[in-house]
């Protein structure tokens, strides 16, 4: 992995992050709640978190490939480390 490949993961992180801020933006009037639950197979309460209006699939799959770019370009970093 070299320097371009780190900054090529970036590049498109970055990238993807825009997209993402512009098609979050026609969504940022809404409201989330979040409520306690028990869940008896684990013993534990989780918070189950509930936002509206929900958003669209494509806005979920642009935020993952942001973080995957990011996670790569980490990768590459430790790589070049060790």
């Amino acid at each position: 992995m070299s320097d371009n490949d780190i900054e090529l993961k970036l590049g498109r992180a970055r990238t993807h992050i825009a997209e993402f801020r512009k098609k979050a933006a026609t969504i940022r009037n809404g409201y989330c709640t979040i409520k306690p639950e028990e869940d008896q197979e684990r013993q534990m309460t989780v918070m189950r978190i509930s936002i509206e209006p929900k958003a669209p699939d494509e806005l979920r799959l642009v935020a993952g490939d942001a973080l995957f770019n990011l996670r790569a370009a980490l990768d590459y970093i430790i790589t070049q480390a060790v």
